[in-house]
Parts: C-alpha cells; structure tokens; sequence
C-alpha cells in the first residue's frame, strides 16, 4: 500500500441497494422467455437489462451506478466466441493435432480475453457520469491466470493463496475512476486463513449434516443401513451436503478474501474503502438461497440475487478524503465524462 496516500478521517458513506426482488422477478422472467424464444440472441439485451437494474440500484451517497455498454456490441461478441468454439471442435474432430495445437492458442488467449473483458465492462461502467477504465496488461493476466495456477497445481493446493491474492489484487488494483487510480496491497497470510476456514468448513459440512439427519432417526429407534445403491436417501443426503458444503465454503472464502482487498483498497487521492462481511451470514444466504431456489423450482431464483447482492453491497462503505462532490468536479474538468465514446470490437464477457 501506498504510505505517502493522505489518511481520510471522513465518516464513512455506506453503499445502498434499493432494488425490489418483484422488480427484477419481471426483468427476469421477461428475459428468460425472450432468450428461450430466440434461441439465445436476447441473452445479450437480457444481460444489460440485468446489469442496469443491479448497478442502477446500488448507490453511494445519493447516486446510483450506470452499465452502458450496448447489447449489440455483447451479441457480437458471443457470436465471435460461439464460432472459435465450433471451429475448434471442427479442427479437431478432423484433426487431432490441428485441434491441439488450436487448444494451445486458445489457452494463450484466455488472458487476453479477460483483459479485454474487464477492459470493456470498466468502460461500459460510471457513476456520476464519470467512466470506470482498466489499466490491466496480457503480460499481467497472463502470470495470473496462467502460471499461478500452474504453481498451485504444481504444489497441490500450497501456493493456491498466492493465486488468489494474485488474482484479486489484479482486477481491484487496475482500475481508475476517471483518473483517480485505485491501488490495493495485501498480505498473505489472511489469505492462508481464508483457505483454511473453507478447507475446514468443506470437510466438516457433510459431517454436520448427517449427524443431523441420523441422531433423529437413532432417536426414534430407525435403524439406517446403506447398501450401495443411491435411492438410499441417506447416501442421497450425504452427497447433496457434500455439494452444499463445497458451495458455502467458497462462498466463505470470497467473503474472507473480499474483506482482506476491500479494506486496503484505496482510491487516490485518498479515499478508502471498508468491507465487513460475515463468513457465517454469507453462508448461511448461500446454502438458503440454494434451498430455496430448488425448492421453487427456480422460481425464487432473482429473490435469492437481490438478496445476495443487498448484503454484498451494505457491507461496504468509501471513507472518503474531503467531499466527494469536489472529487467528482476535478473528474469532469479532466475531460472523462459519459461522452467518450469507445470501439465497438470490444466486448468480450468474463464473470467477476
């Protein structure tokens, strides 16, 4: 972290989501009957509809965020993605090596893709009309998202905390607003803590559970056997809770790993930011989200991101250096307001 960064002293200004789940149950719904009915084409349009109604209802100090990327500009994308895939298949169907030696490339590429990725939705995103851009490199996606996990293979597991601080210090640390540039430097040993905390909860998750479902059972005198056959809804209920252990476990780990980059995250000239997520609350909305939507049969499904996404965003707050209105006005004199417009071959997707 950058020492010579002024301290704020300002009260904290929270993030607030104002979204309703019956408001995006309609955005959803309308969504997924149009993608259906156009065999995919609308998942585009439905993606920005989505993002607006998300970023539109988060807001810090009055104001919502703004997605401004144009759904034509995403179909072309997925359209360009669509058709590497097929040639690839093709390739290699006809040709072993042909398609190997494309799987390379395309490996290679990955980096690429997230770097334009985040470049392209960074510019598509602002907030009081002033753009968010990326300042990430290939060279820098590349040893993240290439020779860190080969590390971590490599090591079996040791090193995946150093994969993981590599990759969240690189999407927080490239961006700017305006031309404020954001700035994060962690240490490693919170991100050991965090590996460990969901090692233990993915291990002992299953345990919990099925102790749960047997002290009943050898209460009431039922005597459980398992024979190997998976209509036992016991041996059922083992394997459910291993898939919903490893689910809240991960979620354990990002809230963890997402209180260590937010709460060294700073903003120049001096603005920082504050995060305090709860590994059990988080868990807890997972699993029950979880629960819920299969229980729904999907139906609860935008209920279950409303409510993830609220908490997500009233755990954060920006302690700000001085007035944000003032930071905000040296933005637009720097001349980075919503009109910029930027080239239409970005577009490429990657989920953060």
């Amino acid at each position: 972290m950058d020492t010579n960064t002024p301290v704020s002293t300002s009260r904290p200004i929270p993030f607030t989501f104002e979204g309703r789940a019956e408001d995006y149950f309609a955005i959803w719904i309308v969504n997924l009957l149009f993608t259906i009915l156009t065999l995919g084409v609308y998942s585009a349009w439905a993606k920005v509809r989505r993002l607006q109604f998300f970023y539109g209802n988060t807001r810090l100090a009055g104001d919502g965020f703004s997605y401004l990327a144009r759904p034509i500009v995403l179909l072309r994308a997925r359209l360009l993605v669509l058709a590497v895939i097929l040639l690839y298949n093709a390739a290699f169907f006809y040709s072993p090596g042909v398609g190997s030696f494309l799987g390379f490339l395309l490996v290679l590429a990955y980096p690429w893709i997230i770097h334009r990725s985040l470049r392209f939705h960074s510019r598509m995103t602002a907030w009081r009309t002033v753009r968010f851009d990326w300042h990430g490199s290939y060279l820098q996606a590349f040893k993240v998202f290439i020779l860190w996990p080969i590390v971590a293979l490599i090591t079996f597991g040791i090193a995946f905390p150093f994969f993981s601080r590599a990759m969240r210090e690189y999407f927080a640390g490239n961006h700017t607003l305006g031309h404020a540039r954001f700035s994060v430097q962690t240490g490693i040993g919170g991100y050991y803590l965090a590996a460990g905390a969901m090692i233990l909860v993915f291990f002992l998750g299953p345990g919990i559970v099925m102790g749960l479902l047997f002290l009943p059972a050898d209460f009431l005198g039922v005597e459980v056997e398992f024979e190997g056959t998976v209509d036992n809804m016991f041996e059922v209920a083992f394997f459910a809770s291993l898939l919903l252990s490893a689910y809240a476990s991960s979620e354990l780990f990002m809230a963890l790993t997402r209180n260590i980059i937010i709460n060294q995250l700073t903003l120049r000239p001096g603005h920082r930011f504050g995060c305090h997520l709860s590994g059990f609350r988080i868990m807890w909305i997972a699993v029950t989200n979880l629960l819920a939507t299969v229980l729904s049969l999907g139906l609860l499904w935008p209920w279950t991101r409303v409510r993830r996404w609220r908490y997500l965003t009233g755990a954060m707050a920006v302690r700000p250096l001085g007035s944000l209105d003032q930071f905000i006005d040296s933005q637009h004199a720097a001349g980075v307001a919503v009109a910029s417009e930027y080239a239409d071959i970005e577009g490429f997707e990657f989920g953060l």
